[in-house]
């Protein structure tokens, strides 16, 4: 069964695709699962997606008490 997701900013039907988790190096350290707006570039992760992530994220060490993650589109940002 295929997921349809809706961009909120747009209201566009979001396609699946992948992200980079970088560090403070601009190092790739987690490429994941997203759902990406093809007009504006919005980007949302499904409950199984963050699942996924936040466990790549764990067994790294990165995610727990105290850790702050920021998903920032680096493609946007440049």
């Amino acid at each position: 069964m295929k997921i349809v997701v809706k961009c909120p900013h747009c209201d566009v039907e979001m396609k699946a695709g992948k992200d980079a988790y970088f560090d403070d190096n601009n190092d790739i350290i987690v490429i994941h699962d997203v759902f990406r707006c093809p007009s504006c570039g919005e980007i949302m992760l499904s409950s199984e997606q963050m699942k996924r992530f936040v466990g790549k994220l764990s067994a790294l060490g990165l995610w727990g008490e105290g850790k702050r993650v920021e998903l920032v589109d680096k493609r946007r940002a440049l």
